[in-house]
């Protein structure tokens, strides 16, 4: 085999094989970046630290596998925001969408806290939507997010709504509390139907005794 011929092929292996090596370290970084973010005890002054020493491309491809995960790893889509770049919000904001229903409470919150982070168009749905969440921490930080934006009729009646459906629970003593603070009051019709109620009831009492 001629010199020449010899220096083609090498130029060819290299040419096929660079990619792959660099292909197979920046999985490796991710994987790693992964597992860091993935950590049960990790302190945010520390994560915050050492995240930076990952490269942008390793950033994205975690936030691109996360947003492809269903359901998401709850840890790691909650400290996706340690890792935010302009390259790969796009898939942040998939992920956080993908996740306003996943099993985790601790997912759906981070969803929400991110997409109201991120000015998301769907962010404020989202809340209103999560002011009902079966798990009260949920339905407890949707509210928080909602309050800001009480002025605006629809938001307001669906805290009204809110408030109706969890003032006589008691492990939702906070959250009312929260809407009482901002001036929430059940609707006049509901008040005056509950109002009727007692009364009817005290009428029937009556007439028993």
């Amino acid at each position: 085999m001629s010199i020449v011929l010899r220096a083609h092929l090498v130029v060819l292996l290299l040419a096929v094989s660079w990619p792959l090596c660099g292909g197979t370290k920046m999985s490796a970084d991710a994987d790693r970046l992964y597992d860091l973010l993935a950590q049960d005890e990790l302190q945010p002054g520390v994560a915050q630290g050492q995240v930076q020493a990952f490269s942008t491309a390793a950033k994205d491809e975690v936030c691109k596998r996360v947003a492809g995960e269903s359901p998401a790893n709850p840890l790691v889509l909650a400290r996706l925001n340690l890792i935010r770049t302009p390259s790969n919000r796009a898939q942040q904001e998939a992920a956080y969408l993908a996740n306003l229903h996943a099993p985790s409470a601790t997912a759906r919150r981070a969803a929400l806290v991110e997409l109201e982070e991120l000015g998301h168009p769907q962010a404020r749905a989202a809340a209103m939507e999560a002011a009902m969440d079966a798990e009260e921490r949920v339905a407890s930080l949707a509210t928080s997010l909602l309050v800001q934006h009480a002025s605006e009729p629809e938001v307001r009646r669906r805290l009204e709504e809110v408030l109706v459906a969890r003032k006589s629970e008691e492990r939702y003593h906070q959250l009312v509390g929260l809407l009482a603070a901002h001036g929430i009051e059940a609707p006049a019709a509901v008040v005056a139907s509950a109002d009727g109620g007692s009364r009817d009831g005290g009428s029937d009492g009556g007439a028993g005794g």
